[in-house]
């Protein structure tokens, strides 16, 4: 058998900043089909290949999804081929006239395996005056052995198609308009997010701004984390029934708010911060046979090792549990068979053992082989370190979000990964030693006093919400095309709070979250609610309405929940310890 090996080596604002100096001045655009044949940087091995000017509505479907447009635009296809294998297809959408541009570029990115033009986003944007930009990773749908058992085909997907298409793209807007783009922006989440945390790491001059939405940036421990949750919850494929039924993971997340909720001083059905949660699911034991209202003692054995998360069969050990489980009342929103939807176990046979018909039911065992997929896949995939001394240095700016909810990517990586980035900024070169010197609460006084993050980049931690969205707070702000906010503004929207922080200075210390009615836009507002730039977080002001965001303010968690625990430990140290990863860039053979 041939085991594949590698070495561990981004106008809704009102005129501001740079964009009101293009406000004064007048360009004519290029014809739109002239923009066939450009040169384009060689650096960028991309060729127009189409450019249409289109006159709305025009409806456009792919594998990522179905939009109308309803802005003339000049749509041009290209494809960008750096190696022997790549051939990645990408979409420009350039609004029309020079006066419906703000100036801005902003690149849209899909998750997980996803190949194909995000035109949802992108017909979201290019209405609000960005230049749009998308591409297919290199590959068509979802994971298939066509594309991920071809290593130049994998690296685009990993970590570079974005580079390529982002240099054409630019050199395409200049060639349009006459003038490159002011600012240039990328949004994803989950693997887009993922995406985000790399182009900032490895090519951290191409994006100004960067929005990271449940970032799977630690690749390898994000998906064995999942195909652990899913061999406990179903060990064999579906239809066979999962081994906790639906109804009782409703039981166990609704014993867990009961016990939780008014732990940060308010019953308001909804657990701001979980790990102020000690919730011990055994009270839920049968206390005879099953019965609807209680836990078998297998179903609570099952629980019990999901929470915990993936490990070796030894007893508990920093270097023997590998990555922590969903924190406790995020039940309801366990996939139960997410790692079989995603197909991670069929990727990570074809990618690291060179073998299709791999099976992580059968062929994964946790005491031996862990490491080892995280060595092959994390160089192709990965962004966990803490050094975006480059990124800020460019000016760049991030924001990222997460849900503490999330059953996917688990969120437990995020305040990790800031305690990292705090070290790092705090003792430099030394802080993967400091971490070992340090007591958890002298760490935890350093997350809290240790602003120095914050100059360029801002965590958002979301109460009760699930992956990328969805659960039952406050989740909309404008983090997807399914979650708008009811309110075109940086104190609502968080690509408005990005470009505002990017092109002003002024960094979101809040961001107002809203909960609509069975989380769709189109029904009424429920409730609104301040997210708090990390380590803050909301807290009631005592009187008020507590459906209304202007009833909180944003105010230092208890210091106790700032402590790491073993689990924490590990992940702050892989991710300091990562900066020692000499990962790939870009070559090309043109």
């Amino acid at each position: 058998m041939n085991v594949r090996t590698r070495s561990p080596m981004v106008l809704r604002v009102a005129c501001i900043a740079v964009a009101c100096l293009f406000a004064h001045v007048a360009y004519a655009v290029a014809p739109c089909s002239s923009l066939v044949g450009i040169t384009l940087p060689s650096s960028s091995s991309a060729t127009v290949t189409a450019a249409t000017s289109i006159t709305p509505p025009i409806t456009l479907t792919g594998p990522a999804g179905t939009a109308t447009i309803t802005v003339p635009f000049c749509r041009v296809q290209g494809v960008a081929t750096p190696f022997s294998d790549s051939y990645i297809e990408f979409e420009v959408w350039l609004p029309s006239t020079d006066a419906a541009w703000t100036g801005r570029l902003k690149a849209e990115a899909n998750g997980d395996y996803l190949g194909g033009i995000p035109y949802p986003r992108m017909a979201q944007e290019i209405a609000e005056g960005f230049v749009e930009v998308g591409d297919d990773l290199g590959h068509e749908g979802t994971q298939s052995p066509s594309w991920d058992t071809v290593p130049d085909k994998v690296d685009d997907w990993g970590y570079r198609a974005h580079y390529y298409v982002a240099t054409a793209a630019k050199a395409i807007v200049a060639a349009f308009y006459g003038r490159p783009p002011h600012h240039s922006y990328f949004d994803g989440c989950s693997g887009g997010g993922r995406q985000g945390h790399v182009l900032a790491d490895r090519f951290p001059d191409l994006f100004d701004g960067i929005l990271a939405g449940a970032p799977s940036h630690f690749y390898p421990d994000a998906i064995l984390q999942l195909m652990w949750q899913n061999k406990l919850l179903l060990p064999a494929p579906e239809p066979a029934p999962q081994t906790v039924p639906a109804a009782k993971l409703s039981l166990l997340s609704s014993a867990v708010n009961a016990e939780c909720d008014a732990k940060d001083g308010l019953a308001d059905g909804q657990i701001t911060d979980p790990r102020a949660c000690h919730f011990d699911p055994g009270v839920l034991l049968c206390p005879g046979g099953d019965e609807p209202t209680c836990l078998t003692a297998d179903e609570l054995s099952i629980v019990r090792e999901i929470y915990r998360g993936p490990h070796t069969s030894a007893g508990f050990h920093p270097a023997r549990d590998y990555w922590p489980g969903p924190y406790p009342g995020s039940e309801t929103d366990w996939i139960v068979n997410f790692a079989d939807s995603q197909h991670f176990g069929n990727f990570t046979g074809d990618v690291v053992y060179d073998n299709t018909t791999w099976n992580y039911r059968t062929d994964l065992n946790f005491n031996t082989d862990y490491e080892y997929i995280k060595d092959v896949l994390t160089p192709l995939t990965s962004a966990p370190s803490p050094d975006l001394r480059a990124f800020k240095a460019h000016g760049g700016k991030m924001i990222q979000y997460d849900g503490w909810f999330d059953p996917v990517v688990t969120p437990e990586q995020a305040p990790d990964y800031y305690a990292a980035l705090a070290l790092f900024e705090k003792f430099g070169d030394d802080a993967l030693d400091r971490v070992e010197r340090e007591s958890p609460a002298a760490i935890a006084e350093l997350v809290a006093t240790t602003h120095a993050p914050r100059d360029y980049f801002r965590l958002f931690m979301v109460p009760n919400m699930s992956h990328c969205g969805g659960g039952n707070g406050p989740n909309a702000f404008n983090e997807s095309v399914s979650y708008p906010s009811p309110t075109p503004d940086a104190a609502h929207d968080a690509v408005l709070a990005l470009i505002k922080w990017v092109e002003q200075g002024v960094p979101p210390d809040q961001i107002i979250a809203t909960q609509y009615t069975n989380n769709n836009p189109k029904l009424a507002i429920v409730r609104q609610r301040p997210l708090c730039a990390y380590p803050d977080e909301a807290r009631y002001n005592g009187t008020g309405d507590v459906n209304s965001a202007s009833s909180f303010t944003c105010a230092a968690p208890d210091r106790k929940l700032l402590v790491p625990t073993a689990a924490d430990l590990g992940i702050i140290r892989y991710s300091l310890w990562s900066r020692k990863l000499v990962l790939p860039t870009t070559q090309t053979e043109h």
